[in-house]
């Protein structure tokens, strides 16, 4: 189509690496397939329920599979099955173990692709409403045509989590064009039922991002004509690059905190729910806190991670009051 409409010439260096770029998306995309059907048919025998997650759902959507490319699979198993099924992926297909967080365990097969067993959809620092509907995705979910123990959500939840998990990313740095577009494929080929969506998310205060993101979309891929709010979105959008940027994700820390002080010293005494990520015990024993607050302090003092902090230091004491209520407008327009 580009060639048709001359916008690349067939001999030129951009005609070239769109070639590049199309023949490594492809080659990605089949690797990723083979994997994922062979962790399909591990979990199947194995009698353990998952369901697969992001790119390997929204890509069926795409015009061809390819178009939609993913740096990993994403697979969402039960709390109590995650040890069995990382145990098996080990076992089985010589997968290697990288690293495990409070919600997902990181693996990576013997192609190197990138595993990720997630048993929580959403932590409840992000926002513990949208945290609750997703915890109870089990409840809700059916086994896919075919299978014993794959399972899918309902349409309506799987929308739901994908605005609530790109609105994560959004407040920490940037979130890139891909879920946008992923939004704009949704809305032309995902049969979903409005209203019930569009409870969910007002429920949750993300009705009001959503709206916004429509008109994003609207405007990039429909001729829309921007407004202030698209605008300051695409700019914000676009300054962060496809993962975000840690200049975005501290002025829009700042703005949720309340200025560089409250920043820093949210930073330094991090809320219980977001220490209980990093150290589950507190789940049950909040009142570890100031220990665990000590610990981690060593953490960045003597495991190198002291000059990634005074980076964040400079960072936010260079940002300026403008760029901190650009961002402080941008999130109250968003209804975030």
């Amino acid at each position: 189509t580009l060639l048709e409409e001359r916008l690349i010439q067939k001999e030129s260096v951009a005609y070239q690496k769109l070639v590049d770029t199309l023949s490594l998306a492809v080659c990605r995309y089949e690797k990723m397939q083979y994997d994922l059907e062979k962790v399909r048919q591990l979990f199947e025998r194995e009698q353990i329920p998952f369901m697969p997650l992001k790119g390997a759902i929204l890509r069926t959507y795409y015009p061809k599979p390819w178009m939609r490319t993913s740096c990993d699979i994403d697979v969402f198993v039960k709390k109590e099955d995650v040890e069995r099924a990382k145990q098996a992926l080990i076992k089985e297909y010589d997968y290697e173990y990288v690293s495990e967080c409070a919600h997902h365990v990181s693996l990576r097969s013997v192609s190197g692709v990138p595993l990720e067993l997630h048993f929580i959809l959403l932590v409840d620092v992000h926002n513990p409403k949208a945290a609750e509907i997703l915890k109870n995705v089990w409840s809700s979910a059916y086994l896919v045509e075919g299978a014993q123990y794959e399972y899918a959500m309902p349409n309506e939840t799987y929308y739901f989590y994908h605005i609530a998990h790109m609105i994560k990313h959004f407040e920490h740095g940037g979130c890139g064009i891909r879920p946008f577009l992923d939004i704009w494929i949704l809305e032309r080929s995902f049969a979903y039922n409005k209203n019930v969506l569009r409870q969910m998310l007002q429920d949750c205060g993300l009705l009001k991002f959503y709206e916004s993101a429509l008109k994003l979309v609207g405007v990039w891929f429909e001729n829309g004509q921007h407004d202030e709010l698209t605008q300051n979105m695409q700019d914000y959008i676009l300054r962060g690059g496809v993962y975000g940027s840690k200049q975005n994700k501290i002025a829009m820390q700042q703005a949720k905190k309340g200025g560089k002080f409250r920043y820093i010293i949210a930073r330094v005494f991090p809320s219980w729910r977001n220490m209980k990520q990093a150290y589950p015990v507190l789940e049950k024993h909040k009142w570890l806190m100031p220990i665990f607050w000590v610990v981690r302090w060593f953490k960045v003092l003597f495991k190198g991670r002291a000059k990634s902090s005074l980076n964040e230091l400079k960072t936010s004491r260079k940002l300026s009051e403008n760029e901190q209520k650009q961002s402080q407008k941008l999130l109250q327009d968003l209804g975030l």
